[in-house]
Parts: C-alpha cells; sequence; structure tokens
C-alpha cells in the first residue's frame, strides 16, 4: 500500500428488503441487444441447459439476443 495511506472500513448495513427492483430492471433492458461470444467448440450439458433458459428468459422479456462463434 502507498505510504500515508490508511483503510477505513464502515460495516455493511442490513436490510430487510432487497436492493433491486426486479420489474425496474426488466423494463430498463427491454429493447435492448446483448450479444454473446460463446467459446470454443462445444460445452456441456449443463452450461447448454442453463444457456438456453437464459435466452429465453431474455427474449420473453423484450430483449433480443446475438450469438458469435467466430474465431480470429
Amino acid at each position: 500500500m502507498a505510504k500515508g495511506f490508511t483503510v477505513k472500513t464502515v460495516p455493511p448495513q442490513k436490510s430487510s428488503e432487497p436492493t433491486w427492483d426486479i420489474d425496474a430492471i426488466k423494463e430498463r433492458m427491454r429493447g435492448k441487444s446483448i450479444v454473446f461470444c460463446l467459446p470454443g467448440r462445444g460445452c456441456s450439458y449443463i452450461f447448454l441447459k442453463n444457456f438456453v433458459q437464459l435466452c429465453f428468459d431474455m427474449v420473453q422479456n423484450g430483449m433480443s439476443i446475438q450469438i458469435s462463434q467466430d474465431y480470429s
């Protein structure tokens, strides 16, 4: 650490309600395009199953997706 600096911590505040609003996030993301760059030539069943579910959920909420597997 640089000379003369100190780290002062503050304990996190506990809240009974979540700090995010899912409906507001969905509204903010509506109409946006997301590009996924997939690595490699193959993937596991679990990854593929979760990725397809994520894509389905995004499209259902008004987002569009693009998938890229190009190699450079």
